[in-house]
């Protein structure tokens, strides 16, 4: 008579037994969850990897640093996404630790992005072990320190300006004394001995030569701002026209100067003898540059700069600016000879025939006027400087109107633009809207899916950012394409290269424009594209 109790007793401890094992699942479910949307929700990178390095966790913010999923770096090696230059140090320094089994403290390194640019990470991880104290792999995370090292990297650069140019504005001081009695002198003897045509060639000779020397000082001078600006308002298209007379008596006469000058004024504060300066200096490198034929193009144009630019430009701030691009078709400049261009007394020149000073001259001239300079080129191929400075704009012309779009014959269409930066989203609304276009706009890859949805038969071309969250540009336009054959798209991006829809890495093609593009250069894009590019 007593086992129906006992049993029931047993049932009952059984039943009490299963609700704490469901009540401990669910307390350890919701502290899992919790964890996991502490981890997703750190901007720093979270990761876990094998003995081998193979990765086998990654947080949702490697899409954001590196521009991967987590689903595309699980199982893929870390090196495959360290900077080549840098693979042999991070691999000797893991390998250190694995054998020691210590912990990796404050390794830095670049990554490498699915778009092609890259990243400096500051990695910090703890040994996984295993219960025989057997290492099986490595948990850590990752700190994105790219903004921090270019602002050293360009504070070490201007110490470096500063010291030779306290160095070089001294000598020029000095040498400046030298050459008043040199110059005194040299007229007294010719003055003297004009009757003498042999001393008056001697001294007409050290007269020529002073005035060479006296005009190295004045680049001293300036490369050392030791000069005072005379800074005003100037329209850089004015000062580039009333230049050329110079240039053209300068540069040799098989090379052509061409000019592609912006319709609108592109108003700078500026001291316009150091324009001209810098407009003669780029002359002069070109034509060294140029063997045989050849050509200069001198272009200016109308940009903004928003936050993605000044990141690329450290130092510069959001806003409008006007672009001067110089282009020749010379020898161009190899890659390991590029990042030193503008140090000072560097010079690929013969000895006795570059002082080193031209390009850094150019460099200080353009950071003087509160803007910036960039160089692109290929060997064999030909070279561009571009150089911004911010516009000088008036409180009564807040617009951005584009004069450029006047001269083309584009039919006005429907454009779907999609990018997430807000300020390059709404600069290119307007654009568009006065070139005459009906514009759509979205900051988002899955909202433009459901535009197309709704408005794909009138769209004819999708303008779209190459990196963004949800999905990248390429992919976004394969999506589209499906829904909308035929469409014709035009990408852009601040990188050079183009991320293509399977992960690979491309040159630019005709369907591409690099940030910070002025906005001509992207309005005749759109006409190019719209009136003769087909669907990629």
């Amino acid at each position: 008579m007593q086992a129906p109790r006992f049993e029931g007793k047993i049932v009952e401890r059984r039943i009490e037994m299963d609700h704490r094992e469901k009540a401990s699942e669910a307390a350890l479910r919701k502290s899992e969850e919790r964890f996991h949307g502490i981890v997703e929700s750190l901007a720093d990178w979270i990761w876990e990897v094998d003995a081998s390095g193979t990765f086998t966790y990654s947080s949702a913010s490697s899409q954001k640093l590196l521009g991967y999923c987590a689903e595309e770096l699980i199982g893929r090696s870390v090196y495959d996404f360290v900077d080549p230059l840098d693979v042999d140090r991070v691999r000797d320094a893991f390998a250190e630790h694995a054998r020691n089994k210590s912990p990796v403290k404050s390794l830095e390194h670049w990554k490498l992005c699915k778009d092609g640019s890259r990243v400096c990470m500051l990695a910090n991880g703890v040994p996984i072990l295993d219960p025989d104290g057997e290492l099986i792999g490595y948990r850590g995370v990752n700190y994105d320190v790219t903004k921090q090292r270019l602002l050293e990297r360009q504070a070490l650069q201007q110490q470096k300006l500063e010291s030779v140019g306290l160095l070089a504005g001294g000598i020029a001081h000095d040498f400046n004394n030298i050459l008043v009695p040199i110059f005194g002198y040299a007229e007294m003897i010719k003055i003297r001995h004009a009757s003498d045509q042999k001393t008056v060639g001697y001294s007409s000779t050290i007269l020529k030569v002073a005035e060479k020397a006296k005009k190295l000082v004045s680049r001293l001078l300036s490369f050392s701002r030791q000069q005072a600006l005379k800074v005003e308002p100037q329209n850089l298209n004015d000062i580039i026209n009333a230049f050329m007379e110079i240039m053209q008596r300068t540069i040799r006469e098989n090379i052509e100067i061409r000019l592609n000058l912006s319709f609108d004024p592109c108003t700078v504060l500026a001291d316009r003898t150091l324009i001209e300066q810098v407009l003669l200096n780029l002359a002069v490198n070109a034509q060294d540059a140029i063997s045989g034929t050849g050509a200069i193009t001198i272009e200016t144009g109308h940009l903004i700069f928003d936050s993605e630019c000044c990141i690329r430009h450290p130092g510069m701030a959001s806003g409008r600016y006007v672009s001067v691009t110089f282009t020749d078709t010379g020898s161009g400049i190899d890659e390991a000879t590029l990042p030193y261009v503008f140090d000072p007394f560097f010079t690929t020149k013969p000895i006795g025939h570059g002082t080193g000073l031209g390009l850094s001259t150019i460099s200080e001239i353009v950071r003087q006027h509160k803007g910036c300079i960039e160089v692109g080129s290929k060997a064999g191929v030909g070279t561009t400087f571009t150089l911004y400075f911010p516009e000088n704009v008036g409180a009564d012309d807040p617009q951005l109107d584009v004069a450029v779009s006047k001269e083309l014959n584009t039919p006005a269409g429907t454009i779907l633009v999609v990018e997430d930066n807000q300020t390059v989203l709404s600069m290119l609304r307007v654009l568009l809207e006065n070139a005459g276009h009906h514009v759509i706009t979205t900051d988002e890859p899955l909202q433009a899916l459901e535009i197309v949805r709704s408005h794909g038969e009138v769209i004819d071309l999708l303008v779209s950012d190459m990196v963004m969250p949800q999905m990248n540009g390429p992919e976004l336009y394969q999506r589209i394409l499906e829904q909308r054959p035929g469409i014709k798209v035009l990408f852009i991006s601040g990188y050079a290269g183009v991320v293509t829809a399977n992960n690979g890495y491309q040159e630019e093609k005709d369907n591409f424009i690099s940030k910070p593009f002025t906005m001509e250069a992207f309005i005749r894009k759109v006409s190019e594209v719209m009136t003769g590019g087909a669907a990629v």
